[in-house]
């Protein structure tokens, strides 16, 4: 059975699943007389806005042979161009292996058909600790790609605008549990330091993941988009629009590698462009 994407719009539903060459979203976004006065009062000494992206991660356990392992459950963000995080590649992530060996051998897939899927993408500051992180196919990866990541990407890097955005698994965290939902939402932050000044969603949505059909089925070509993703990375980094997530230990700071030994047993973490502010 093939998976499928329901990704809504705030006018209507869309009623037939979304395809990676058939994507369009409405713009549902505030008109750019809201950003000129967010503008004007950064402008204006008795009137200081100070927008900080943060990052919330909470966590949940995968049951997978007798065992359990962290996994991602919920995350939200709120994202300001101008107040940049740094992500982590997945391949980072180690605690995870075991549990994506074993998912694999029950459902036959092969390699990259799964993936430890970020529910905050590592190119917007996504880390690589187990709560961001669930097993999910290459075909509902490449959906979220495709549906929502690349509309947060425009918004922050193309249009400069202060996004919210949240994920959220629903689905029993089991190894015996093949399909999962990802429910995303995003739309613009009004700024400041209120983060509950959001506007309604302009894109919200379910992405499905089937074990039972992990491979990419749809017309357009994966390994295009992810060459396409990649420049499109490449060219925001090189003009100070996004930093370029860590890829190696090596690069990690202390305290991120000291969050990376204890993944396992971190249920919630808070973090931004400044490090982790809190975990539990």
């Amino acid at each position: 059975m093939k998976e499928q994407s329901h990704v809504e719009k705030t006018v209507a539903p869309i009623q037939q699943p979304i395809t990676a060459q058939r994507v369009s979203f409405n713009d549902n976004r505030p008109s750019t007389s809201r950003i000129n006065t967010i503008q004007q009062m950064a402008n204006n000494a008795s009137l200081p806005i100070q927008l900080k992206s943060k990052v919330i991660n909470q966590g949940q356990n995968f049951a997978w042979n007798g065992n359990q392992t962290k996994v991602g459950h919920i995350m939200k963000a709120w994202l300001e161009p101008g107040s940049l995080v740094q992500g982590e590649s997945a391949n980072l992530n180690k605690d995870q292996d075991a549990m994506m060996s074993a998912i694999r051998n029950q459902y036959g897939i092969v390699g990259g058909d799964l993936v430890k899927g970020h529910l905050l993408n590592d190119n917007l500051g996504g880390k690589a600790m187990n709560n961001n992180l669930f097993p999910i196919t290459r075909a509902a990866n490449k959906q979220h790609l495709v549906t929502t990541e690349n509309y947060a990407k425009e918004e922050l890097w193309g249009n400069q605008n202060p996004i919210w955005y949240t994920v959220e698994v629903v689905g029993t965290p089991n190894i015996n549990t093949s399909q999962h939902g990802f429910k995303v939402s995003i739309g613009s932050w009004g700024g400041g330091t209120n983060y509950g000044a959001v506007h309604p969603a302009a894109v919200s949505g379910t992405i499905t993941s089937n074990l039972g059909s992990p491979k990419d089925k749809d017309e357009a070509n994966s390994e295009d988009m992810e060459t396409y993703s990649a420049k499109r990375l490449s060219y925001a980094v090189s003009h100070g629009l996004a930093l370029a997530p860590k890829t190696s230990v090596g690069s990690l700071s202390d305290e991120d590698k000291n969050a990376r030994n204890q993944t396992g047993n971190v249920t919630n973490t808070e973090h931004g462009p400044d490090g982790y502010t809190s975990a539990s």
